[in-house]
């Protein structure tokens, strides 16, 4: 017959040397909560321990003696032992003596009139009506050349669209194209910048544009129209001629599949590689040590006579019906021989397809000069952020 071995929390069990445990075999067992360390057998548990009763009493408790005002005023206003200062002895000078008036004479009498005292600070001129007097006079440049400012336009009528285009001469479309991806130069919503190397060594730029871009009108078609009127208008011009230039050149439109007409096209980290539509772009010339002037601002701060070359460029420009658009210091380069570069016409209008008058083209290039001379120029030279970058141009 087995032996029934009783359980260690029974309290009717037998157990030598052992203390019998006041917990019931039916109730849960002892645990802590929170502790898992505090828990103890039920066989280990050591007897409470008494608490000590303190007095309580029910009556009220006196209150403390106050002590008197001037003691407690004195101890409040003492101040720290680090703030404790000597004050300076009061020195009271004499009285001063009352002025001699016996040696007094009066002033001579002179034909001279008498000149009125001049004033303390002497105010400006007060400004013509409809001028503002914190409107600040315009940046003058070393060496006496200013920029001609052209009188603001008032008159601006709407652009219209024309019937028919005005033929030009059209960029031809490259057929036969292949490069080698160098790296990517700059990316956004519409388009990828991209420097490229031609198979005779020589590098260009290779600008692909999104083919659904997010904007009002298609940024290739502006900037294929805008090239074609440069070209036809004989701004647009190779690097081998002689003229002055201030457009890059540009070779031609592809219709780009990147796996087959880029190598090395798995370096490129771009979600344009991957679309199987075919690409449209612009192969441009690249002009080295070329930076804009929202990227080397200093350029244009250290010669700001370049105000006046940079307007003159664009009026180039517009002499071939072109209208920027965009004209902001980031789509204007400064190369090492202080030459002057536009580029960026994907938002321009041109006059090939639109009737567009006079004074918007006046208006764009005081604009430019306006934001140059008054804003880029001091503000580099201040050391602080130009306003059209806070104003989020």
């Amino acid at each position: 017959m087995p032996i029934k071995r009783p359980l260690p929390c029974d309290a009717t069990a037998s157990v030598p040397n052992k203390k019998p445990c006041l917990v019931d075999a039916n109730s849960p067992p002892l645990t802590h909560r929170y502790n898992l360390r505090k828990r103890r057998r039920c066989d280990d548990a050591e007897p409470a321990v008494a608490v000590k009763k303190t007095k309580t009493s029910l009556a009220p408790k006196k209150p403390a003696a106050e002590k008197p005002a001037a003691e407690k005023t004195k101890t409040s206003l003492r101040p720290k032992r680090a703030n404790r200062r000597r004050a300076p002895a009061a020195t009271t000078l004499p009285p001063s003596p009352p002025p001699d008036l016996s040696s007094h004479t009066p002033r001579s009498t002179s034909t001279v009139p008498a000149q009125p005292a001049a004033p303390l600070l002497a105010l400006p001129p007060s400004p013509p009506p409809g001028e503002s007097r914190n409107a600040s006079p315009p940046t003058a440049i070393p060496g006496g050349a200013t920029p001609t400012t052209e009188p603001r336009p008032t008159f601006f009528p709407p652009i219209e669209d024309l019937d028919e285009p005005i033929p030009v001469t059209r960029i031809p479309v490259l057929a036969d194209f292949s490069c080698t991806f160098v790296r990517e130069l700059q990316s956004n919503d519409t388009a990828a910048v991209l420097l490229v190397s031609m198979p005779d060594s020589t590098q260009r730029i290779l600008k692909v544009f999104v083919p659904d871009p997010p904007t009002y009108s298609d940024p290739f078609s502006n900037e294929y129209s805008a090239y074609c009127s440069l070209v036809h208008h004989g701004i647009c011009l190779p690097p081998s001629t002689s003229a002055k230039r201030v457009v890059p050149y540009c070779y031609g439109a592809i219709r780009l599949h990147p796996k087959r007409h880029i190598k090395r096209v798995r370096f490129w980290n771009n979600h344009l590689k991957k679309l199987k539509t075919p690409l449209y772009s612009l192969l441009l010339e690249f002009i080295p040590d070329a930076p804009s002037i929202l990227h080397a601002p200093e350029r244009l701060a250290r010669r700001p006579e370049l105000v006046a070359d940079i307007v003159a460029a664009l009026r180039m420009v517009h002499s071939a019906g072109v209208l920027h658009e965009d004209p902001l210091p980031r789509n204007i380069l400064i190369d090492g021989n202080d030459g002057v570069w536009w580029l960026d016409f994907g938002s321009s209008i041109s006059t090939r397809y639109s009737k567009i008058h006079e004074n918007w083209f006046t208006v764009e290039r005081r604009r430019v000069a306006e934001v140059l001379r008054d804003d880029v120029v001091p503000s580099t030279l201040a050391g602080r952020i130009p306003r059209w970058r806070i104003r989020g141009f």
